[in-house]
């Protein structure tokens, strides 16, 4: 069945067997999760790649909570891994060293492979390295179960004139004394009709040849479409169980999904004992009892539980396409984006907020949120100083969280924020003292907050994962905001 008639079939949730449906999700992820790893005994090249990676995975590292040590040891893993992937595309030819493998159904994610791979040059492929760290693909064993399922093919020189320009189509063409002028198309087609493969191989060198779908791999891929992950399969059962409000059991199927990676998302966070928190239930929960002004039940089902999903991964911005991969064309951008709007309009501002930036010429950087809760103001100063960056979405809406909790611990005296050159953030009370650090921009996002005199806490992960650790922030801090 998929995900759309789930959701279709399930419109009233009182008739579903929820415990059913959650142990069946996680029977069905156990067992489909790393199939390209179940099969890579096979071979013995592919043995050799897995032991060089595991190398690198189990290297020791000294425990440490301090960031800077903490983003060298996985710079120096990211820096080893990508050498292995490099290595590991550029010495496999599928022209003369094609590997024994499984030819179980492919996963979503060597379905996302397959589609991605198409048009790329055999000698000198350009392969994301995210296929490596994210999705443990191991390149020459997977490209190898394409041609062994006849999925992928070399292809040939008429496939290859859609890789040249204009002037070296029509230089084939003068060199046959035949018309040159035209549109692209029309020299291919004049290309097709006159000249012999033979004749063209003369134009082509032996390393000019691209991966190309067979018929089976083109029907294999007709319904593969762009979605919030590579992994589609994952996708469905988390919606599935998201759907049936058991926000648990997804969330640890993201967790152990994490742990899987070659390089987990977040820095210092442990995926195999990482717990949803009870802040993120309620605001699931939340989530689904807005309205979003949408008429159409199952509509509004879809997007609200992809919107949840994306916040679980910790890619809120991928909702629209995952939304749009659901439903096709049954909604159209438009509608789905102002259905998002509505969602975040309610997630990013349980409170008003009042934002402006000062006119005077002295503090042309210094910017204020006022949140506004109870008709009572709670000014919040933010110093830019010289540094050319915006303040973004997750920082206003952590901010406002922050002056919430504030607020709601009876906390009189202000917060400032001095933004540094790196996009970081330093806490200070209004007396100067130091009270913390919060970056929230870019991929990396932690904060750091003093406990006493002589240490501090770091917290790493997703904005919902450092939202968790305010209060704990606001009681190392109550004695300098009283």
């Amino acid at each position: 069945m998929s995900i759309l008639n789930l959701f279709r079939k399930n419109k009233n949730k009182n008739n579903i067997d929820c415990n059913e449906k959650s142990n069946k999700s996680k029977q069905t992820y156990n067992n489909t999760m790393t199939p390209s790893q179940e099969c890579n005994s096979i071979s013995s090249h592919n043995v050799e790649v897995t032991n060089e990676i595991n190398k690198v995975l189990n290297v020791g590292y000294n425990d440490t909570t301090d960031l800077y040590e903490l983003e060298k040891q996985a710079r120096e893993k990211s820096d080893a891994l990508y050498d292995i992937h490099t290595n590991s595309v550029s010495e496999f030819n599928p022209q003369s060293n094609i590997l024994e493998t499984d030819t179980k159904p492919l996963t979503s994610i060597e379905k996302s492979f397959l589609k991605y791979i198409i048009g790329e040059n055999i000698c000198e492929p350009y392969i994301a390295a995210y296929w490596t760290y994210e999705y443990n693909i191991n390149y020459s064993y997977l490209i190898s179960k394409f041609f062994n399922m006849d999925y992928l093919k070399i292809s040939n020189y008429i496939e290859d004139l859609t890789k040249l320009t204009v002037s070296e189509l029509k230089e084939i063409l003068k060199s046959n004394n035949i018309k040159s002028t035209g549109k692209k198309a029309e020299l291919i087609e004049r290309i097709e009709k006159e000249i012999s493969c033979e004749d063209l191989s003369i134009f082509f060198s032996s390393s000019n040849k691209y991966y190309a779908l067979t018929d089976k791999g083109k029907e294999l891929l007709k319904n593969v479409h762009k979605s919030a992950t590579k992994n589609i399969d994952l996708e469905d059962q988390c919606l599935e169980l998201i759907y049936t409000d058991k926000y648990e059991d997804a969330y640890n199927l993201i967790c152990k999904y994490e742990s899987s990676k070659n390089i987990p998302r977040g820095i210092n966070v442990n995926w195999e004992s990482h717990k949803i928190t009870p802040a993120q239930i309620r605001s699931y929960k939340t989530i689904k009892e807005l309205d979003i002004n949408l008429k159409d039940i199952l509509l509004d089902n879809i997007i609200k539980s992809s919107y949840i999903l994306c916040d679980m991964l910790g890619n809120n911005a991928k909702t629209s396409i995952l939304v749009k991969r659901l439903v096709g064309e049954k909604i159209d951008n438009i509608e789905i984006n102002n259905a998002i709007n509505s969602i975040n309009d309610v997630i990013y501002n349980h409170s008003t907020i009042i934002y402006s930036e000062t006119d005077s010429s002295s503090n042309k950087n210094l910017h204020y949120i006022d949140i506004v809760k109870n008709n009572k103001s709670i000014p919040f100063e933010i110093n830019n100083k010289n540094y050319n960056f915006k303040i973004n979405e997750n920082e206003i809406y952590f901010f406002n969280i922050l002056k919430i909790k504030m607020y709601e611990n009876e906390l009189k005296n202000n917060f400032v924020f001095d933004r540094m050159s790196d996009g970081v953030f330093n806490a200070f009370d209004a007396s100067g003292n130091f009270i913390g650090k919060v970056k929230l921009q870019g991929r990396k996002k932690w904060i750091m907050y003093m406990k006493n005199e002589f240490g501090s806490e770091h917290i790493y992960g997703e904005l919902i994962h450092l939202i968790d650790g305010i209060d704990a922030w606001i009681e190392c801090s109550k004695e300098y905001l009283k």
